[in-house]
């Protein structure tokens, strides 16, 4: 067994949910191998291995050579069977065609603010998640509550209503400079609609000034959450690297 293969089986194992689910990292080149397999017989995978479902995301991962392959379903054991299976033909298949090539690996460390950008804007569906890598920074910089704030709006109350039941709900809180607030706000709405409507949260900016600086509220769960705070970041920052453009261009006109 090679590491590749243990570090997904140890995966497999420290899951505890009723529902199992595994992602694996599969090299491009083996792809349309797996996949023509699982043409012929994904069927009989499932109906073998007790699975809910087995497939490939459509993208693959961003700055690699790897796509995800999705298997899901109640039974770790069966899983873990099912993934040694496909590990044993990937390998045959490989010593089979003498493949021996150098790939790009996934790792998301290696994607930039505006790639994370683009990857949300774009709806890119490789199944991979997106983190916030500078979480330490960011808890010290806003609140988290798992409270529903009394003047909630009927906007949220509407958005509340819509979401699953068993989801936790909670806000988060960013203070911004007014000039940022109006960044994040957009040319009528233009950019915190769109924050709404591809990361799924209720966004809104608090009406109060506080001296120059004002609340950009977040509310969903934690997942919606956290993508619109990473949306809301990146837009900051892309506020401010083009004002530093501009500042450096002029002076050297």
């Amino acid at each position: 067994m090679d590491g590749l293969e243990q570090k997904t089986l140890h995966a497999l194992q420290q899951s505890h949910n009723k529902n199992n689910e595994i992602r694996m990292l599969i090299p491009q080149y083996n792809v349309s191998y797996l996949t023509n397999k699982l043409n012929e017989t994904s069927r009989s995978l499932i109906d073998r291995f007790k699975l809910d479902q087995i497939n490939f995301f459509p993208c693959s991962c961003p700055k690699s050579d790897e796509r995800i392959l999705l298997i899901s379903g109640t039974r770790r054991d069966y899983i873990k069977d099912c993934i040694q299976e496909i590990y044993f033909n990937i390998e045959k298949y490989n010593e089979n065609e003498d493949i021996k090539q150098d790939i790009n690996l996934y790792n998301p460390t290696n994607l930039t603010n505006d790639d994370i950008n683009e990857i949300i804007l774009s709806n890119m569906d490789y199944g991979g998640f997106i983190r916030n890598r500078n979480k330490a920074v960011n808890e010290n910089q806003s609140k988290i509550e798992a409270t529903e704030d009394e003047k909630s709006n009927d906007d949220w109350w509407n958005f509340r209503n819509t979401r699953d039941s068993s989801s936790e709900i909670i806000q988060r809180e960013m203070i911004v400079s007014n000039k940022h607030a109006g960044a994040i706000i957009g040319v009528n709405a233009s950019h915190i609609d769109r924050i709404k409507q591809k990361t799924g949260a209720y966004v809104y900016i608090d009406d109060q000034v506080n001296g120059l600086k004002r609340t950009a509220i977040m509310k969903g769960t934690r997942e919606q959450v956290d993508r619109a705070y990473l949306f809301i970041e990146n837009l900051i920052e892309r506020n401010i690297n083009d004002k530093n453009y501009r500042r450096n261009k002029d002076m050297h006109i």
